[in-house]
This record gives C-alpha cells, sequence and structure tokens, in this order.
C-alpha cells in the first residue's frame, strides 16, 4: 500500500474470496479487544470495513480471485481502516457518480463512519480509507515498514494462506486467536483441537515470557483439510534459546510438542520463524 497519514499497526494480506470476509471481521474484533474500543464503535467499524470487504469480493475483480490487503492504524483519540485491492475498482454502487445519488455500499460505509474516502491509488484498484472516533482508546506505536513488507513478501498459496504483521506484539495475542481459530474451523478442527491452538497461542505471546520481538510479529496461516499451519516471528533470542533444545529442554518445547503435531524454526526472508504444523487428531466421520 502506498504511504498513509496514519501510522500502520496491523497490516493483513489475503485474498478476497468470499469467506474470507469473516477472516476481516475476526482480525477487526481483536484489534478491537486489545486497544479497548467500546461495543458501540466496534459494531459501526465491522459494518462498515464489511461492506469494503464485501465490495472487493463482488467487484473487484470482475468474479475471479485476486490480492485483498486490510490495514489498521491507531492516531491520538482515531482509528482508520484501509481495504486496497488491485482489481478493476469498485462498482459504480459504491462509486459517487457526480449529480447522482450515492448506492448503498457507500452510503453504509459514510453512515457508520466518521470519514470515508474513496480512490484509485497508482498502481489501479481501490481503496477505502474509515476513519473512526474512539476517545479513550490505548495508543500504538506504529510497526516499522521493515515488518510490513513483510506481510506481502512472504511466499503463500493464495487460495490457502493469509499472512499479517501486528506491531507492537502485544496485539498479537487477540488477534491470533481469532484468526488461528476461524481458519482451524473452516479446516475441519473439532472444539478440542481449536482450543489447543488458543492455548498455543496463549503460550507463545504471554507476557512474562518474551517469546516474540516486542516490537511486532509476522504470522502467516496456511490450511487445508484437517491441517493448519501457523507460522510466527521473529523469535526473539529467549524464544530461540527456549525452543532450540526440543521439549525436553524448555517447558515452551514440551508445550509445542503436546499440542502441535510437528514444530520447527525456520529462516524465513530476513526472519527467524517458528513453524507450528496442527492436525485434527480424531478420526474423520466419513
Amino acid at each position: 500500500m502506498a504511504p498513509a497519514a496514519f501510522p500502520v499497526n496491523v497490516r493483513f494480506a489475503l485474498t478476497n474470496r468470499p469467506e474470507n470476509v469473516r477472516l476481516v471481521r475476526e482480525l477487526l474484533a481483536g484489534v478491537g479487544s486489545a486497544v479497548q474500543l467500546s461495543e458501540i464503535t466496534l459494531d459501526d467499524a465491522m459494518i462498515a470495513v464489511s461492506e469494503a470487504s464485501n465490495n472487493a469480493v463482488l467487484h473487484a475483480y470482475g468474479g475471479e480471485e485476486g490480492p485483498l490487503e486490510v490495514e489498521f492504524g491507531v492516531a491520538d483519540d482515531r482509528f482508520e481502516v484501509r481495504c486496497r485491492d488491485y482489481g478493476f475498482g469498485i462498482a459504480p454502487d459504491i462509486r459517487p457518480v457526480p449529480g447522482a445519488a450515492e448506492g448503498f455500499g457507500l452510503s453504509a460505509i459514510r453512515a457508520f463512519t466518521d470519514a470515508a474516502e474513496i480512490s484509485t491509488p497508482a498502481g489501479a484498484g481501490t481503496m477505502v480509507r474509515m476513519t473512526f472516533s474512539a476517545p479513550g482508546m490505548l495508543g500504538l506505536a506504529a510497526a516499522e515498514d521493515e515488518l510490513l513488507d513483510a506481510a506481502l513478501e512472504l511466499e503463500l498459496d493464495p487460495r490457502t494462506g493469509t499472512s499479517v504483521a501486528i506491531a507492537p506484539a502485544v496485539l498479537a495475542n487477540p488477534i491470533l486467536t481469532r484468526l488461528a481459530t476461524a481458519v482451524g474451523a473452516r479446516a475441519g478442527f473439532t472444539i478440542d483441537r481449536l482450543s489447543d491452538i488458543q492455548l498455543m497461542i496463549d503460550a507463545l505471546t504471554a507476557s512474562g515470557a518474551p517469546y516474540l520481538t516486542p516490537a511486532g510479529v509476522v504470522a502467516t496461516l496456511v490450511s487445508d483439510t484437517r491441517r493448519v499451519e501457523l507460522r510466527i516471528g521473529p523469535i526473539s533470542p529467549r524464544g530461540l534459546e527456549a525452543l532450540s533444545g526440543g521439549p525436553s529442554y524448555s517447558s515452551l518445547g514440551l508445550i509445542m510438542a503436546t499440542l502441535t503435531d510437528h514444530f520447527e524454526l525456520l529462516p524465513c526472508l530476513h526472519l527467524q520463524m517458528l513453524s507450528l504444523v496442527l492436525t485434527e487428531r480424531r478420526p474423520s466421520a466419513g
């Protein structure tokens, strides 16, 4: 995405598949929980961001799949969400025509935001910027460009994978828990296995155990039937020490060995990432 007036705290890269609108909503719910958005403000943001995402699903690529990026940033007592696609542009029902009444999409977005702007950035596509007032919201330090870029540079199968950059790392738990649980449910995981995902993320992101770098986190989620892989990093020096010796070396290693089917440290781009693979352990009903 092009540089924005608001700092960026979260960048989410996925495709415009219809089922991915739920992931956008889960991301926003996780951010809202972390920064203590009021229920009313979060509900308004959910409606507006869902409308922008749905329009990317319906209109951006003429019925085909393509990339969708969602960013979240905090400044003072306001936050901004940006939805960006690289397609043909949003259809006339959301883009205003001079002299014509606004379509439902743009009207809905404007009704639930303090400000909304739709533009065509360099490189084509459509950017929808939505600003919301949120007095009392927790302030956040902006993410570093290197971390944000990593969310777009990680090689993933767009049909099954998503990536997210999160800064600071204190946001990681509510966001990743919601995203990974939604992806696990899509993969056919039982409630017990979804609980294992939550316990795994809790162990990694515990405030008293800095296994991730505090400045920010990059994660990818790749799913298939009855299988989910989460890659997360950068792993801090303490995390590398705790994981390099395997399950017999640390409590973190033991937790990962118990909850996952496989885990290993992997270099990825310039980052040291932790790969965690979980499969549904109960026999298939079929």
